[in-house]
């Protein structure tokens, strides 16, 4: 971890390259050498720590791709059946239990057409509905401007 005295170091580091030759060479009775030699070992140290020593992503590491295999496999040998089924064979069968939910999403990632199909039968009624009401809207209308005319 960095003190705020090596972070200051690498900012004057940074803009002394933004600086010109000329301008750099008045302002160099401001910064001594040793001061830019600390800024050059730690900006090399920080690239090295980063180079050798990636950081590591925090938290729960996701299901074991032996777990993802079982899960793609079982449903490709039953496309009937459903997340919920496949989470209680698992369970029943290896004495793991697992969410639905986890099931759903290795099957949405791995299998991109294995997901619950949506036939979207709402949409297909409620368009029926709209042409209804425009059918009968437009039948009502006919019906007025004959009485009228």
């Amino acid at each position: 971890m960095s003190t705020t005295h090596e972070k200051r170091q690498k900012d004057l580091g940074f803009l002394a390259g933004l600086l010109s030759r000329a301008q750099l060479l008045r302002s160099a009775i401001i910064i001594r050498p040793s001061t830019v030699l600390k800024i050059h070992r730690a900006i090399v140290n920080a690239k090295y720590n980063l180079t050798f020593n990636p950081p590591t992503r925090s938290g729960p590491k996701g299901p074991s791709q032996k777990l993802i295999d079982l899960i793609i496999e079982t449903k490709l040998k039953n496309p009937h059946m459903g997340c919920l089924q496949i989470a209680q064979l698992i369970a029943l069968n290896f004495n793991f239990t697992i969410d639905q939910n986890t099931v759903h999403r290795i099957l949405r990632k791995h299998l991109p057409s294995a997901g619950p199909s949506r036939n979207h039968g709402l949409l297909f009624w409620a368009l029926g509905k709209i042409a209804f009401g425009v059918s009968i809207s437009f039948a009502l209308n006919r019906r007025c401007s004959k009485r009228i005319g």
